[in-house]
């Protein structure tokens, strides 16, 4: 018998402007965490529901200011570290402009863009 392993263990964070909620699965991704004592669950792009076990931020590396991820959601099942768009323009003052190569974020207060960071 044959089994194929799957790597969960993907550092990037992908921008999904669907949705609702930043989430990961790795805690150790969040730099102050909160456990969920009854563990809700989310709705992921395929349908399934999936336990959250707690919440927390963090911070993105940026040539700029750091950005913030507030209230990102734990979901050990989660296959990839998911920012979403709404959240993450409003929390951090950008607006993002999507191309055939990720995207560009331009700062709301400077007007200063932020095109030497690309994202997946």
């Amino acid at each position: 018998m044959h089994t194929l392993g799957i790597s969960r263990l993907d550092a990037n964070w992908y921008m999904d402007t669907s949705a609702t909620s930043h989430m990961t699965s790795a805690q150790g991704n969040l730099t102050s965490y909160f456990n969920m004592s009854n563990k809700h669950g989310t709705i992921v792009g395929n349908g399934h529901s999936i336990p959250i076990h707690g919440y927390g931020h963090t911070k993105l590396s940026s040539p700029c200011p750091p950005l913030t991820l507030n209230n990102v959601l734990h979901a050990p099942q989660l296959v990839k570290n998911l920012v979403s768009a709404r959240k993450f323009t409003t929390n951090n003052s950008v607006s993002v402009e999507f191309d055939p190569f990720g995207f560009s974020m331009k700062d709301f207060q400077t007007g200063a863009g932020n095109e030497g960071v690309r994202v997946h």
